[in-house]
């Protein structure tokens, strides 16, 4: 319940949750229902500005998506540690009403239609989306998508400002490049044999060619670019915030973005492949990409920073399916059994190392 104090100071206890980052509720993105078991203190008036109190049975119905800015907060604890803005802007989001609420998990299931949708229509005539003059085509599909989406989750989310848009977007420059390095190397734990393996057969010459080839190009820098501004940035932020929870929107959202690789089946017939074989292909990749969605989504809130989500697409689409996937068709056994071991080995320390590689604190 909420109490106060006339007097200099307006007292607001708040008691539902605790706010800490965990793995259970990612504190980047400000969802509407979490509360925190602290107590603010408010210059006298500043409230108004933030937190609506018109019943005491539901304390926190905010009014306002920005702090106040003439409001003076600190714990009540003994020790006066002070609460960060993030945490006041947590309290201060506005809860949506079901219209709203309906509105922006219409947007976000939209966003794999127009994107598949548009990838196709730019490219109606193509027969092989390898083909350079079909990966133009789709390219610029790619970017229209993106303009759509950005623009209707700024619509449907009231981004009205560039600091707005910096947070629903993950864009704030502080720990943008740290969240980015940090992405990449716990990333790349992940893919250790591929990395050894790839080592062990590098060419210099052959390296240049690929930094120059269109496929690489759609499929290293393009692709994960495009791919995590929709999925993430634009479909996790609007899931964030509808449902009022980002661990909810981690296990739900990745649905969007794996299902719209099924279209990829089609590609698959044109190419020669059956029915079956392509369904079965193409079912692998959903999977796949569900679990990869999961953890980008994860990233993505964790850190708040839509680069990590980004350089940790990059270097999933550069090094493909880890490497144990492939050992029945690896010689001699020596090396599948050092293979194994390794892969075992570095999906433990990526999964022990998951909380430190992503911890929140690194980068505000």
């Amino acid at each position: 319940m909420a109490t106060f104090r006339k007097k200099q100071f307006e007292e607001i206890a708040i008691t539902d949750s605790e706010p800490r980052y965990n793995s259970n509720e990612y504190l980047r993105f400000p969802p509407a229902r979490i509360v925190f078991h602290k107590t603010l203190r408010f210059k006298k008036g500043a409230r108004n500005n933030c937190v609506g109190f018109g019943d005491e049975s539901d304390p926190v119905r905010p009014r306002s998506a920005d702090p106040p800015t003439n409001a003076s907060w600190k714990s009540s604890d003994r020790g006066g540690s002070p609460i960060s803005l993030e945490i006041l802007t947590v309290a201060c989001q506005s809860r949506m009403s079901w219209n709203q609420m309906g509105l922006a998990l219409a947007t976000a299931i939209s966003i794999p239609f127009h994107h598949v949708g548009l990838i196709n229509l730019f490219d109606y005539n193509g027969t092989d989306r390898n083909d350079p003059v079909s990966i133009r085509r789709r390219m610029a599909g790619l970017l229209v998508s993106n303009l759509i989406s950005i623009v209707s989750t700024c619509v449907v989310l009231g981004v009205n400002s560039m600091e707005r848009a910096r947070e629903v977007f993950g864009l704030s420059t502080v720990g943008m490049g740290g969240a980015a390095i940090a992405a990449g190397l716990h990333t790349a734990i992940l893919y250790a044999p591929n990395i050894i393996d790839y080592c062990k057969t590098f060419e210099w010459s052959q390296f240049k060619q690929d930094v120059v080839n269109l496929e690489n190009v759609r499929d290293v820098a393009v692709a994960p670019l495009a791919e995590e501004i929709a999925f993430r940035a634009c479909a996790g932020s609007l899931v964030a915030t509808a449902l009022g929870s980002t661990s909810t929107a981690v296990w739900t959202t990745p649905w969007l973005f794996a299902l719209s690789h099924l279209h990829l089946i089609g590609d698959d017939m044109r190419k020669g492949y059956d029915m079956r074989d392509a369904v079965m292909r193409r079912g692998f990749q959903v999977a796949y990409s569900y679990a990869f969605g999961a953890y980008a989504t994860a990233l993505f809130f964790r850190t708040g920073h839509l680069s990590a989500a980004v350089v940790c697409h990059m270097v999933c689409n550069t090094f493909g399916l880890p490497l144990i996937v492939e050992l029945p068709a690896r010689r001699p056994s020596a090396y599948r059994t050092a293979i194994i071991a390794l892969s075992v080995v570095s999906l433990a320390a990526f999964v022990a190392s998951y909380t430190h590689f992503t911890d929140p604190a690194l980068f505000r």
